[in-house]
């Protein structure tokens, strides 16, 4: 939770939640408003991920209105690439933005400059945990920890397996399940990037899918020993953090996102030795880039996965 100083465009205002996408910004807060700022259409294809009802940008955090309307209560936000997901205090999902790839998962492929319900789902599903990525969206429900999808599929980013032909084309503008190799195990953690997710489940495990390399589901536990407690995702790498603050990363290397000193690409997860002897008990990975949050030994902030 960060209290807003006075002066600020969110003075007064508890915000619990925060995501930045490529164009704009959207933050949550304690009594389960959601705001947006950025550019809201008119670029590049951007159309409507402000939430705002109209295609004009926002140079300051403004309040979603039709929420506030409609008495929903928001507990998160994600910011993709063209579009903005948001999830209720009842488990339910909605999304606006630009509606290309099927990527607002309603069924079609029209823009949406309001939030509506994703609605092709299960009856009664509800909602625990949500990531948006690049033109794609991805969801755990609450009771058997099932993962759905939906939007661009053209690198492998859903799930759903398939062959190496998929074209450019290729997506799904209704949530559906991710590839039952997973089986029954439950998700603790999940991170989206730009055509890829990655995802920690309750035994430990880091499950990767997506960029063409794997189109379903495939299990990571290279990490020598150790206790892994929340993972993340950048543009094309990912990052996983352990019980005792240590930091691995894999991926495309080209931007130096991976923190080894150079760009290659490393395949299999890797510990960032820069970090060695520091306690990291947070990390964040963006577009390019990688931040962690580092605290004094003795210090008891190791983070846990959101809800």
């Amino acid at each position: 939770t960060v209290a807003v100083d006075d002066g600020e465009a969110l003075a007064g205002v508890s915000v619990v939640d925060v995501s930045c996408g490529a164009y704009h910004t959207v933050a949550v807060d304690d009594g389960g408003r959601a705001y947006a700022w950025g550019i809201g259409g008119g670029w590049r294809g951007v159309t409507g991920v402000l939430g705002h009802g109209d295609k004009e940008g926002r140079d300051e955090p403004t309040l979603i209105a039709s929420f506030a309307e409609d008495d929903v209560e928001i507990v998160r936000a994600e910011a993709g690439y063209k579009h903005t997901a948001f999830m209720t205090s009842l488990g339910d999902v909605y999304c606006c933005g630009t509606g290309e790839y099927g990527r607002l998962g309603n069924g079609a492929s029209f823009d949406q400059l309001v939030p509506g319900p994703v609605e092709f789902m299960e009856p009664d599903l509800e909602v625990s945990r949500m990531t948006a990525g690049g033109s794609f969206t991805l969801i755990e429900e609450a009771s058997e920890g099932k993962l759905y999808a939906w939007g661009k599929n053209d690198q492998g980013q859903l799930g759903q397996g398939a062959s190496m032909s998929m074209d450019i084309y290729s997506m799904e503008n209704i949530p559906v399940t991710v590839d039952n190799i997973i089986g029954d195990k439950k998700m603790v953690d999940i991170a989206a990037g730009h055509s890829h997710c990655v995802a920690l489940d309750d035994e430990g495990a880091v499950w990767l899918w997506g960029m063409k390399l794997h189109l379903e589901p495939f299990c990571f536990t290279e990490f020598g020993g150790k206790s892994i407690i929340k993972v993340a995702a950048g543009q094309n790498f990912s990052a996983a953090l352990s019980a005792d603050g240590r930091v691995y990363t894999m991926g495309h290397g080209n931007s130096w996102s991976l923190g080894h000193g150079e760009k290659k690409t490393i395949r299999q997860p890797q510990e960032v030795i820069a970090l060695t002897g520091l306690k990291v008990v947070d990390i964040a990975c963006g577009e390019r880039h990688m931040a962690v949050v580092v605290v004094e030994e003795g210090e008891d902030a190791v983070a846990e996965p959101e809800a």
